[in-house]
This record gives C-alpha cells, sequence and structure tokens, in this order.
C-alpha cells in the first residue's frame, strides 16, 4: 500500500474553545473506532463541543467512513455543538453527495471557510 493509501490516520490540533481533527488515508470500517474517541474527549473537554474535520487527505471513503463523520457530528451536536468539515476530497465528495447530510452537517471547501464560519458561531 502507498503512502497516500495508508488507513485512516488523524492528528489532533487543539486551538483552544475547538479542536482541528486532520484525517488522512483511507475512511473505511476502522474509521468509527479511530474518530470516536477523539470526538468524545472533543465534547467532554469543550462547551459548546466545537469540531472541524480536515478531510482533504482522505484517498478513499467508503459509507462506513459517510457513518463515522455522521456519527462523530450527532455526538458533537447532542452536547449542543458543531462539527465543521472540510471535504475539498473528491473521494469523500463523492462519498457524501446526493446524500442529504449538508442539511445536519456544516460541508467546506476549504479551511478558512470552514475557519470563518466557525469564528462566526
Amino acid at each position: 500500500m502507498s503512502g497516500q493509501d495508508q488507513e485512516i490516520r488523524v492528528r489532533v490540533e487543539d486551538e483552544s474553545t475547538y479542536e482541528i481533527f486532520y484525517v488522512t488515508g483511507r475512511m473505511t470500517d476502522t474509521a468509527v473506532s479511530v474518530l470516536n474517541p477523539l470526538t468524545v474527549s472533543a465534547v467532554e473537554r469543550l462547551d459548546p463541543p466545537q469540531v472541524l474535520m480536515e478531510l482533504s487527505g482522505v484517498t478513499f471513503c467508503d459509507v462506513d467512513g459517510v457513518g463515522a463523520v455522521i456519527a462523530s457530528a450527532k455526538r458533537v451536536m447532542s452536547s449542543g455543538g458543531r462539527l465543521f468539515v472540510v471535504a475539498s476530497s473528491q473521494a469523500v465528495l463523492d462519498a457524501v453527495s446526493g446524500r442529504g447530510l449538508e442539511r445536519n452537517i456544516n460541508f467546506y471547501g476549504t479551511m478558512d471557510r470552514a475557519q470563518a464560519a466557525l469564528a462566526e458561531s
């Protein structure tokens, strides 16, 4: 497997009032087990929990990967927070298009737009 096709990897940055999850690799059935503890930690630490999930490094995303994003969004929103998703990766855009997710999850094409929206909230 090439470096870009590795299983999911996440680097977390703490921005004091929100967290950024930089996600790379393949979002498959392992995505929930990787993202869930990170989301739980953000929900416990932040009030309100705000998470920016940066997915431009995702090389593949299947229904399980989409489910991981939905699970993170539900956990954050059920605690009164918001999830912002930077989805410039074609793999992610293909996986989420036509699923109606944009009604409940904030999708942005760039990090700058997502951070501007987060600052306004």
